[in-house]
């Protein structure tokens, strides 16, 4: 089934989130934990899979279902990866993460937070966690640079409002749940 913007506004509801990650689960696990006790709903991979209603999607089937369901995206950008400029390339006024190899998130995770950059940049949420490369095309966004502080937590559910999620914050537990370190 392709997902039409019309059916796209069908399916989506306002407390569904769309979280894209790469390999590092405490802090995907974690993530889907904290979005939980806003009472708001973290899209499954398999989930946004049976929304394709196709048994083997292509990958980018899948990111457009999980797309049409959310109405806020988040993109995790942890160190999973290693990378530096190769040395026949490099020049001795490099910054040290060009000469030296560096966290850097999935080539697949900055490929699909490209994609929901491009088709949805009012409902996308870039989140950086740990020490990770730079990258030049997004050096003027402005990020959340989350941590397990109530400031950092705050700002990201200031963006989850800014992207139209319907949630409260009941209590401080939103606070604690999740190990973000």
């Amino acid at each position: 089934m392709d997902v039409t913007s019309e059916d796209a506004q069908k399916k989506v509801n306002f407390r569904n989130v769309f979280v894209i990650h790469g390999r590092n689960l405490k802090i995907r696990n974690a993530m889907f934990s904290f979005l939980r006790s806003l009472d708001l709903k973290p899209i499954e991979w398999e989930e946004a899979r049976k929304a394709t209603g196709k048994p083997s999607p292509y990958i980018g089937e899948i990111l457009r279902a999980g797309f049409s369901m959310a109405q806020a995206f988040i993109v995790l950008f942890t160190g999973d990866d290693e990378a530096r400029l190769i040395k026949d390339f490099q020049s001795e006024n490099d910054a040290e993460h060009e000469k030296n190899m560096t966290p850097q998130p999935r080539m697949n995770v900055i490929l699909e937070a490209g994609m929901a950059l491009a088709l949805y940049p009012e409902r996308t949420i870039i989140v950086e966690l740990g020490r990770i490369r730079p990258m030049s095309d997004l050096s003027g966004l402005y990020s959340v640079r989350l941590d397990n502080d109530a400031p950092s937590r705050q700002i990201l559910v200031g963006r989850l409002q800014d992207a139209g999620c319907e949630f409260e914050t009941f209590g401080t537990d939103w606070l604690k749940i999740g190990d973000f370190s």
